[in-house]
């Protein structure tokens, strides 16, 4: 990934984490059964910050979106748990720039949400 991929990734990722709460990251980890982290961001401030994002980052092209977006989804370091925020951002960006996609981009769409494993949207 580019080096604007990657700020924009931690743009993202920081407004997140400063939008978030204790009270509703408890209950999210509690939800989704300890499989993901949760910074504790409402849904609102999860797309307010993708918004935000494609402000500041204008002009990302296809291929920048479709990393970000799976830089999203994995895991934000090593031994860390995926973070459901940061997982819901990469969804709300591929819906904001749709129009950029392809049909080759199939095979990374199947790979966020795996038809064998219906929890895949929570298990790493």
């Amino acid at each position: 990934m580019n080096e604007r991929g990657q700020e924009a990734a931690g743009f993202i990722d920081a407004t997140l984490q400063n939008e978030g709460t204790w009270y509703r990251a408890e209950d999210v980890e509690s939800r989704v059964g300890g499989a993901l982290g949760s910074y504790g961001s409402s849904v609102g401030a999860v797309r307010g910050t993708v918004r935000d994002a494609g402000r500041k980052f204008k002009d990302l092209d296809h291929d920048e979106v479709t990393s970000l977006a799976s830089l999203l989804w994995g895991r934000p370091g090593p031994g860390r748990r995926p973070i459901y925020e940061r997982r819901l951002a990469a969804v709300v960006l591929l819906q904001s720039r749709v129009a950029l996609l392809r049909h080759t981009d199939l095979t990374r769409l199947e790979g966020l949400s795996d038809p064998r494993r219906p929890v895949s949207w929570w298990t790493p």
